[in-house]
């Protein structure tokens, strides 16, 4: 069961989250930042490669002993390149950094996330007509 609450930031925001995706700032001092979404974003993407939670200071440590394999669920094998897997996992990485100021912002994620990007087919049959 998943826990939402409520934060709130210096600029008066609120923001809807669960204890699992909280950062470590909020927990220290109660206060978030824009940092701060970029790490419940890490933890979201985590979420979605691995197929289940797994807690970020565990998940760093798989990452820092460059056990990928256990991050990335096998039902994806097939669906991007290992390159493309390791360049998530590591932008991941980056986003669950302890210190805000660690993380990289929306638009280096942006700028990181764009050539992962794949065009999807438009045609079943592969015709252009």
């Amino acid at each position: 069961m998943l826990i939402e609450f409520y934060l709130t930031s210096r600029d008066g925001k609120s923001y809807s989250t669960n204890l699992a995706f909280t950062p470590p700032e909020y927990m220290r001092t109660g206060r978030i930042s824009s940092e701060s979404v970029i790490y419940s974003f890490g933890t979201l993407l985590l979420d979605l490669l691995s197929g289940k939670h797994i807690p970020p200071s565990h998940a760093l440590d798989l990452i820092r002993g460059k056990n990928f394999s256990m991050l990335i669920d096998s039902n994806l094998e097939g669906h991007f390149s290992n390159d493309d897997g390791t360049e998530l996992v590591r932008l991941a990485s980056h986003c669950l950094q302890y210190e805000a100021r660690e993380r990289p912002n929306a638009r280096s994620l942006v700028i990181a996330l764009t050539p992962l990007q794949k065009e999807t087919e438009m045609y079943q049959d592969g015709s252009s007509s």
